[in-house]
């Protein structure tokens, strides 16, 4: 369900970036001027979707190992593994692609 909605989204959002694209090219703009306007929007939003969300999921995960292995005297250490963070990101990045090229 997740990722049709994160399908569903990004060919949302891929067709308004292609609209204002041709708009821009319309416009006169050139294809750099129009790559570096993307740039500049989607760029600041991930270095600080970054900035606030690894340090956020390390402080949950941290409070959950405390609340609940802690609490129940496990002997359990939580802990992520870069291949599961690296199969995530693989598998959010093969949905944008696929929604990326069905918009055409």
């Amino acid at each position: 369900m997740v990722i049709i909605i994160i399908m569903l989204i990004s060919v949302m959002l891929i067709g308004d970036s292609k609209k204002l694209a041709a708009i821009l090219k319309s416009l006169g703009y050139s294809d750099r001027d129009n790559a570096l306007s993307f740039l500049a929007i989607y760029i600041p939003v991930i270095i600080i979707g970054l900035a606030i969300a690894v340090p956020l999921s390390i402080g949950i995960l941290v409070a959950f190992q405390a609340a609940i292995f802690s609490g129940a005297n496990i002997m359990i250490l939580a802990g992520a593994s870069w291949s599961y963070f690296l199969i995530a990101t693989g598998a959010v990045l093969g949905v944008l692609l696929i929604a990326g090229f069905s918009g055409y």
